[in-house]
């Protein structure tokens, strides 16, 4: 029981993170609304195929191994990429 409300606590808490860092990021109201439109629209088109991505990968492999692998996969890509965001940002700070 614990397990459930500390993931329900910590999945509630991360989605007001995830709406005001790219304000927190931006260096002008320009940017953070280029930011935030682009993070918004990509979270909620993911948001919404990831289910039924999960669900065809589930029924081919009968299994949850080929979506935790994609899962790992896709934390990774984000990683990288936001890794070379920080940095395009970093040398384009004025944008």
């Amino acid at each position: 029981m614990w397990a459930v409300i500390s993931l329900g606590i910590a999945t509630g808490g991360l989605f007001p993170i995830a709406l005001i860092l790219p304000i927190e990021f931006a260096s002008s109201t320009q940017l953070a609304t280029r930011l935030s439109g682009i993070t918004q629209s990509f979270g909620y088109l993911l948001a919404g195929i990831m289910p039924w991505v999960g669900g065809i990968i589930i029924d081919k492999f009968c299994s949850m191994v080929g979506l935790t692998s994609l899962t790992m996969l896709m934390a990774l890509g984000l990683g990288i990429t936001s890794y070379h965001m920080k940095y395009m940002f970093s040398q384009y700070s004025n944008v």
